[in-house]
């Protein structure tokens, strides 16, 4: 069943703990992270559902975009400036990788950690253990210059996914393909279009039954209320309707959309307030949070420039069962890369304040 969430002043006058605020660092960056727009108004301070915690745990940061765990707990950290960092939990997060292009996403597979960049990914070693990259590899460079591609994902049976996006609005780019989930082998081989139709997939991640799903930004132009971001459960050869449809099958006539051509197109499984800028999805596998929350999805809204109402900065839940969106964290910056780290509690990249922020269930 379709969910809506529409309870905005629950997340300005519910039941949370107020717990930390941070100024916020003079950064723009709307849900495709261009810089070229004006900011929203600054989000209130941090605020987190009753029964959590939610505190930074690494700061001073620039830009930090994606967020990955290694089998050893080891954290790495994506800056947009073009390196990554690694951090033991102990000491500072220092060097690991440089000399990438605007890197948006990591992902650690078979002893290996992959680095989305703009236009191309790199997998990287370091064959002797000593906590610097020795080996980088180029997998994939034919990636659309200027589309920022985002998370890369893998699942159980060896295969990479990588959801690649569009600068495009509400018209396809002539000559170039985009808006589309890709998918390859850990060498970079049998590369394929696995799912189209998505305009900005940002968010891709698993649920513990193997299901992918992907988050999608809807287009500009139609004003403050449409259309609605999205939730996409993702499966082979289906077409999620951008630039020709929107939210639950709807035309669009400026993408050349109409009743017959869009009836044949997936449905979201749940929408999200036009413009909110979603930027990432995690599915809750870990045991430190309550057991309702098991297989439920955290997702980040970063906000847009678009919207003349302030809305996103924050974290949303999906629940698993009814696809119901609900707040669960208010108040960052621009939330973007999450991941559920080894002890299991939720980390989120918040890029315009530079900082990794925890959210952990309270003893």
């Amino acid at each position: 069943m379709l969910a809506f969430w529409h309870t905005y002043q629950r997340v300005k006058h519910g039941s949370w703990s107020l717990v930390l605020g941070l100024a916020l660092v003079a950064c723009s960056i709307p849900g495709n992270y261009s810089s070229d727009n004006p900011p929203t108004s600054p989000p209130a301070e941090l605020q987190i559902e009753a029964g959590f915690t939610i505190a930074p745990i690494i700061t001073s940061l620039d830009q930090p975009t994606g967020l990955a765990f290694d089998p050893q707990g080891h954290l790495y950290i994506a800056q947009r400036s073009g390196n990554v960092l690694i951090s033991d939990g102990t000491n500072p997060p220092r060097e690991y990788a440089t000399g990438f292009n605007k890197p948006l996403s990591l992902h650690w597979f078979e002893q290996a950690l992959y680095v989305v960049e703009q236009g191309q990914i790199q997998r990287l070693s370091d064959g002797n253990g000593d906590g610097i990259v020795d080996q980088q590899t180029v997998l994939l460079s034919d990636l659309p210059d200027q589309i920022e591609a985002a998370t890369l994902v893998s699942d159980a049976q060896g295969w990479l996914y990588l959801g690649v996006g569009t600068r495009a609005d509400h018209t396809a780019t002539a000559g170039i393909q985009e808006g589309y989930i890709r998918r390859f082998r850990a060498d970079g081989s049998e590369s394929s279009v696995y799912a189209t139709g998505l305009r900005m997939p940002f968010g891709l991640a698993f649920d513990p039954q193997q299901q992918l799903y992907a988050t999608d930004n809807g287009r500009e132009g139609l004003g403050d209320d449409l259309p609605p971001d999205e939730v996409n459960r993702i499966t082979a050869g289906a077409d999620y309707g951008w630039p020709r449809c929107w939210g639950q099958r709807q035309p669009d006539a400026d993408g050349g959309g109409d009743a017959a051509n869009c009836a044949s197109t997936n449905e979201p499984v749940a929408l999200l307030p036009a413009h909110s800028g979603v930027t990432g999805i995690v599915f809750y596998q870990g045991t430190a949070f309550p057991a309702n929350y098991h297989g439920d999805a955290f997702i980040g809204l970063s906000g847009s420039w678009y919207s003349q109402e302030l809305r996103g900065h924050s974290i949303v839940r999906m629940d698993a069962e009814t696809q119901q969106i609900e707040p669960f964290a208010s108040g960052f910056g621009r939330p973007v890369g999450l991941v559920i780290d080894p002890q299991g509690q939720l980390l989120v990249a918040d890029y315009d304040r530079g900082t990794i922020v925890m959210i952990a269930a309270q003893p």
